[in-house]
């Protein structure tokens, strides 16, 4: 929206668009400024230039996506910009609620870093690490149908991301990420995120880094999950 106030915070490297009315940005600002210092020092990288920009209804963010958005999605990052409903409107237009703003925007800045480090990395790393280092903790509720999917479809390729959800794909993706956190370090997640699934020795890389077969890692999953464990 043409009306909206465009402010620069962080040595100008992030922009923030919003509506003038909107009480909530001083306090965005600060969390913006808190993530970005603790992701430079997970990723051991200087920020890009970002623009974020604050959304006020589903036909707004339907437009900036430009396709129908589902209820549950309330954020997202297109390159270097990340559109993210205001929490002064997030209740009205989906389940979330507003406190939950800086693990939302945590997520999506570290779409934008993940980028930065490979543009074309594996949805399930780029969405499990987004989860991981926000604490969006997910619940182990997922089935052997999402196992199977995972493990056909997107273990070593990527496919679009209303599939990737619709078969819990941000759950199985979280409780991934976190297996191979807890067994290695976060050295371990920047090496994943080099992973390029169009290169033909994707898995072979993939088993390699996480010291493990896709077989293994789908045992321990398995044995994760309040409805497969063992």
């Amino acid at each position: 929206m043409s009306s909206k106030i465009k402010k620069n915070i962080n040595n100008k490297n992030i922009c923030i668009a919003f509506d003038k009315d909107d009480k909530f940005i001083l306090r965005l600002e600060k969390y913006t400024t808190i993530i970005i210092k603790d992701l430079q020092k997970f990723y051991r990288i200087k920020n890009p230039k970002i623009k974020i920009e604050l959304i006020y209804s589903r036909k707004e963010f339907d437009d900036k996506l430009n396709y129908k958005t589902p209820n549950w999605l309330v954020a997202a990052a297109l390159k270097n910009n990340i559109y993210l409903f205001s929490p002064s409107v997030i209740e009205k237009v989906s389940d979330h609620k507003k406190t939950e703003i800086k693990k939302l925007l945590t997520h999506e800045l570290c779409h934008i870093f993940n980028s930065k480090i490979n543009r074309n990395n594996l949805t399930w790393v780029d969405e499990g690490i987004a989860l991981f280092i926000a604490k969006q903790r997910k619940n182990k509720n997922y089935t052997k149908n999402n196992l199977d999917y995972f493990s056909d479809y997107y273990f070593e390729k990527n496919i679009k991301l209303l599939s990737f959800a619709a078969n819990n794909g941000y759950t199985i993706s979280y409780w991934a990420i976190r297996k191979i956190a807890e067994k290695f370090n976060s050295e371990k997640l920047l090496e994943l995120l080099k992973i390029d699934p169009e290169k033909r020795s994707c898995r072979k890389k993939l088993e390699k880094t996480i010291g493990c077969s896709k077989k293994e890692l789908l045992r321990t999953l398995k044995k994760t999950s309040i409805h497969l464990f063992l």
